[in-house]
């Protein structure tokens, strides 16, 4: 799971170099590579931010160490995770409707921030590093694609 976000999330740079060169194709490269993460964090961030690799999902068995209340926190910011590549997609891309989207995953990857770094400064909790970094990272994207 954490290889095929790395794919993503480097073939989203490359394609977005490209687009800065104006090659032809980068458009439909960065449309599928975003695609890519949306699906990941949205369909499967429950396990990715608890660790889980993708054959793990299946095994009821792996999930007897994992609270409910992390499967859920995970979902949450796994579709709060999805919203962001997607604005961060629509405003690369000068689709309408950057600025709705942004605020709409702008918020609870606020909130989902502010619970982890509490969770984090409390119990040091691994889910919440693994939360706290990627939303942070995407965060960041997103403001300041905002101020440009």
């Amino acid at each position: 799971m954490k290889y095929s976000e790395v794919c993503f999330a480097s073939l989203f740079i490359a394609s977005f170099v490209m687009k800065k060169f104006h090659v032809f194709g980068s458009d439909i490269l960065i449309v599928f590579a975003s695609l890519g993460l949306v699906f990941l964090y949205g369909l499967f961030g429950f396990a990715l931010f608890n660790g889980l690799k993708f054959k793990q999902i299946f095994a009821s068995i792996n999930y007897g160490n994992v609270k409910v209340v992390n499967i859920i926190v995970a979902f949450i910011a796994g579709i709060s995770s999805s919203l962001m590549v997607f604005s961060i997609l629509f405003k690369i891309q000068n689709w309408p409707g950057y600025y709705m989207i942004m605020y709409f995953s702008s918020l609870p990857s606020i909130i989902m921030m502010m619970i982890s770094l509490i969770r984090v400064v409390n119990s040091n909790s691994g889910l919440h590093k693994r939360i706290l970094v990627r939303l942070l990272i995407l965060f960041i994207i997103n403001f300041t694609l905002y101020l440009f």
